[in-house]
């Protein structure tokens, strides 16, 4: 079932029986990459909460939601939102925090690193410290793993190409995009040794 209202997106994906349920939370790169997302994750018990627009700690009551299903897996996709607004809201660090702190004890964590074209608009470092942030922690936490979103949109510009609606070189406006996501979150709960059913 896909129940889209407004900017947000709530997906559920039912899987049979014993399919490993994942838990997606993001922003707006989330709600356009969806499609790919699913297409990809098909097997498991999928879903995504993710509205546009939101920071990291706007996005916990969502996150914590979606814990009471129990997931095997969380895959966050945030921050885009924290450093497109490093301006006027300067803390980041609490809110992915307590992230952390609520998904710690998951067997598979995959954090998404942020496109630090969002720190060209937001004029900070906040993309670049909340990638330093997750490296960091798969460097510790044999659970963690890490989608580098971030090296694979600067190494590959293509993946944010878009005609309708025109680029804006943060969001993967093409299905190019969605189906990277997706097959890298498969390859990251894979490597979690979560298999779909």
């Amino acid at each position: 079932m896909c129940l889209i209202v407004g900017s947000s997106l709530l997906l559920a994906g039912c899987g049979a029986g014993k399919a490993p349920v994942v838990a997606v939370v993001g922003d707006s790169i989330t709600v356009i990459s969806a499609p790919g997302v699913e297409a990809e994750l098909n097997g498991y018990a999928l879903y995504m909460r993710a509205i546009d627009g939101k920071r990291i700690d706007e996005m916990i009551p969502a996150l914590r939601g979606e814990l009471q299903r129990e997931p095997k897996a969380v895959v966050v996709n945030l921050g885009t939102n924290d450093a497109m607004q490093a301006r006027t809201h300067l803390d980041w660090l609490t809110g992915f925090n307590t992230v952390w702190n609520l998904v710690q004890s998951r067997s598979c964590v995959v954090f998404v690193t942020i496109n630090t074209n969002a720190d060209f608009l937001g004029r900070g470092t906040v993309a670049v410290d909340i990638n330093h942030a997750i490296r960091h922690l798969a460097a510790v936490h044999h659970n963690v793993r890490v989608v580098d979103w971030n090296v694979a949109v600067h190494a590959d510009a293509s993946l944010l190409a878009s005609r309708n609606p025109p680029a804006d070189h943060i969001h993967p406006y093409s299905s190019r995009g969605w189906r990277w996501l997706g097959s890298h979150y498969r390859s990251a709960l894979l490597s979690c040794g979560l298999h779909p059913s």
